[in-house]
C-alpha cells in the first residue's frame, strides 16, 4: 500500500524543528529495532525509563496534532477517549525477553520515516532488529476480561480471537500487505483488524492475501453478510442501503490497495462476491 502522502507531508512540516531531546528519542527508536522503550535511552548512554515514551507523545501533541486534518485526527481518536497522539509517529508492539518478561516496543510509522530521512534526522541504514526479544502473536497479549479466570479461559478466549482474526499467517501476511490498516477506513487499531476472505475457504477460497483483505472488525461481519462489496472493475465500495449511514459515507469510496499490486485482489473473487452483494440487494 502506498504511503500516506498527506501524513507524511503533515509530518514533515510538524518535525523541521526539533529539540536536541526529540531528535534522540526518534533516532534511537530508528537505530535500535525490536529493543523495548523503556531500554532505550541505555542505547544513549542514559537510564532505562519513560523519557523516549513521553518525548514522543508530547512531540506529537505539541508540535504536530494542531497540523493534523480532520481525516487523521479521526483516525488517532476514538469517541469519547483522549487522542493517542504517538500514534502519528509510532506502530507499537508487543515483544518477550528470555525471563518471560513483556516489553512494549516502538516502531517508526512509515510516514514518519519517510518525512525523518528527507529531513535528514534519520539515514536509510540501521541495525539488524534485537534477537533478545521475540516478538508475540496479537492473540498472545489478549487481556482477560473481568469476571474470567485464568489460564483455562485465557486459552479459550485466544483460540476464539484467532479464528475470529483469521488464520495467523494469512493474518500476519494481509496486515504486512495493507501496512496494517483496515483496507476500508484506515483504521490501524490492530487489535480490532482482521483477516476476511473475499472466497469463502468453504468455497474453495484460499488462504492468499490475493483473495484476502484486512478488514476492521464491523467491516469485515458487514462484508461476510453481504452487506457490501466491491466493484470488480473499477475498484470502489458499494454499500447496502439497508445499514447505518456512518456506513454509508464510504459508498463510492475506492478500497485501499495493498504496497505490492501482485498482491491486490483478483478480479474474479472480487466478481463473486459482487454478484452475490447484488442477489442480497435484489432481495
Amino acid at each position: 500500500m502506498a504511503l500516506d502522502q498527506e501524513l507524511s507531508r503533515c509530518l514533515k512540516a510538524g518535525l523541521k524543528a526539533l529539540t536536541r531531546a526529540e531528535r534522540q528519542a526518534l533516532v534511537s527508536i530508528w537505530r535500535y529495532p525490536n529493543i523495548p522503550v523503556k531500554i532505550l535511552p541505555t542505547m544513549v548512554g542514559d537510564e532505562p525509563g519513560g523519557s523516549v515514551w513521553l518525548r514522543v507523545g508530547m512531540l506529537a501533541k505539541t508540535k504536530l496534532w494542531d497540523r493534523m486534518p480532520r481525516r487523521i485526527k479521526f483516525e488517532f481518536q476514538r469517541p469519547r477517549r483522549k487522542p493517542f497522539y504517538s500514534g502519528l509517529l509510532v506502530n507499537l508492539s508487543t515483544v518477550e525477553d528470555k525471563r518471560r518478561e513483556r516489553w512494549t516496543v516502538f516502531e517508526l510509522r512509515p510516514e514518519a520515516v519517510k518525512a525523518l530521512q528527507d529531513l535528514e534526522v534519520i539515514g536509510r541504514s540501521r541495525r539488524k532488529p534485537s534477537s533478545d526479544y521475540r516478538p508475540l502473536d496479537e492473540a498472545e497479549v489478549q487481556q482477560v476480561p473481568a469476571g474470567f479466570s485464568a489460564p483455562a479461559e485465557t486459552k479459550r478466549i485466544n483460540r476464539a480471537i484467532i479464528a475470529r482474526k483469521g488464520q495467523a499467517p494469512f493474518r500476519r501476511a494481509l496486515l504486512d500487505a495493507y501496512d496494517g490498516r483496515c483496507a476500508v477506513t484506515g483504521c490501524t487499531e490492530i487489535n480490532v483488524l482482521e483477516a476476511a476472505h473475499i472466497v469463502g475457504h468453504r468455497s474453495c477460497g484460499r488462504y492468499e492475501v490475493a483473495n484476502g483483505l484486512l478488514l476492521r472488525a464491523d467491516w469485515h461481519t458487514l462484508f461476510d453478510l453481504g452487506l457490501w462489496a466491491v466493484h470488480p472493475k473499477w475498484g470502489t465500495i458499494e454499500v447496502s442501503p439497508d445499514i447505518a449511514q456512518e456506513y454509508q459515507k464510504f459508498d463510492g469510496r475506492p478500497l485501499r490497495a495493498p504496497n505490492d499490486t501482485k498482491l491486490a485482489p483478483g478480479s474474479d473473487a472480487l466478481e463473486k462476491r459482487y454478484k452475490r452483494f447484488q442477489r442480497l440487494l435484489r432481495g
